[in-house]
């Protein structure tokens, strides 16, 4: 966790790791400097995370009305209740662009 952020061995912000093979994969850029240079910017001995997922289940209840799926960016911004509280009172339409302005608006006043 770097600056309430959680990172891949402090390079990489989780949600932004998926298609970074080279975490996944270091060997296929030995050998090609290339490759190196445009897609390996650690040079990295092993992998230092898998491609298979950890995946959480919930069953969901019959109060439930919704799920958000968002990245750390705007979690980093809108804790559970604000974010909760924007999709529950705002129609289904624009929604996703409400949270994303919200996340902004608390984005610029924390500088």
């Amino acid at each position: 966790n770097s600056h309430g952020v959680w990172r891949i061995k402090g390079i990489i912000q989780v949600s932004r790791s998926i298609g970074d093979v080279y975490l996944k994969r270091p060997d296929m850029c030995r050998g090609n400097p290339m490759l190196q240079q445009s897609l390996c910017p650690f040079p990295l001995r092993r992998p230092v995370m898998s491609a298979v997922p950890s995946i959480t289940t919930r069953e969901l209840r019959p109060g439930d009305r919704f799920v958000i799926f968002a990245s750390d960016g705007l979690w980093e911004q809108l804790g559970d209740d604000d974010a909760v509280g924007i999709v529950a009172g705002s129609p289904r339409k624009g929604v996703a662009m409400r949270l994303v302005r919200a996340a902004q608006l608390e984005a610029a006043r924390n500088g």
